[in-house]
């Protein structure tokens, strides 16, 4: 007879609680919501559509084994072929990058865990310090998801970015800032890009201004 815990038994039921609930947002197409952090404790595999899949630390195993991550907030280069030749080699080289990131890495946290629409999570990557999603951007990689929910453009004509409390970045900048940051005033309308919080300015791999620390 297997004994349990109070502790993994309330661990357990946390967990199962928690992906049943995410399942059900996908499923009512509501938007995701962000279920705190943890930390991979070990590396079973890794793919080549900018996944891999691992054991979460303290998770009990009949929910923290195997877990496919997805890492959050990009997507493959637009210029890949679908099922072509590209396809292919993208994919091998993706999984070399991300395999030799992770194997070499202390430690590997898990931020912002989301439900993906498959049995799978989606999280912001930090490993050792460093955000996945932006190594694999400046390596090309990958790109900034073309989703509204993760980035907006501004409309050129419409209301300036500094008269409402978004968030705002460069499209070609690593940081963002709170839109009433004197730093926004030398962004040009075209280039600007905003966010409606935190999150979605993270997952796209940039970090808080200094200065207005948003």
């Amino acid at each position: 007879m297997i004994k349990c815990s109070r502790s993994d038994l309330s661990k357990s039921i946390f967990i199962v609680m928690f992906l049943v609930t995410g399942l059900s947002f996908c499923c009512n197409g509501q938007t995701q919501k962000s279920y705190g952090g943890a930390s991979v404790e070990k590396i079973e595999s890794v793919g080549g559509d900018l996944s891999f899949v691992c054991d979460v630390k303290d998770w009990p195993t009949v929910i923290g084994s195997d877990v496919k991550i997805i890492v959050k907030g990009i997507e493959p280069p637009g210029v890949l072929e679908d099922n072509g030749a590209a396809d292919g080699f993208y994919r091998q080289q993706v999984k070399e990058f991300v395999r030799k990131v992770l194997k070499k890495a202390e430690v590997i946290e898990l931020k912002n865990i989301e439900r993906a629409e498959t049995f799978a999570l989606k999280a912001n990557v930090i490993v050792d310090g460093r955000n996945l999603a932006r190594q694999l951007i400046d390596k090309g990689f990958a790109q900034v998801r073309k989703k509204k929910e993760i980035e907006k453009k501004t409309d050129p004509k419409s209301q300036d970015a500094s008269n409402d409390n978004s968030l705002v970045a460069s499209k070609s900048g690593k940081v963002f800032h709170a839109s009433t940051c004197s730093f926004v005033k030398r962004i040009s309308k075209e280039n600007i890009v905003t966010f409606t919080d935190k999150a979605q300015a993270e997952a796209t791999g940039r970090r808080p201004c200094k200065t207005c620390k948003p």
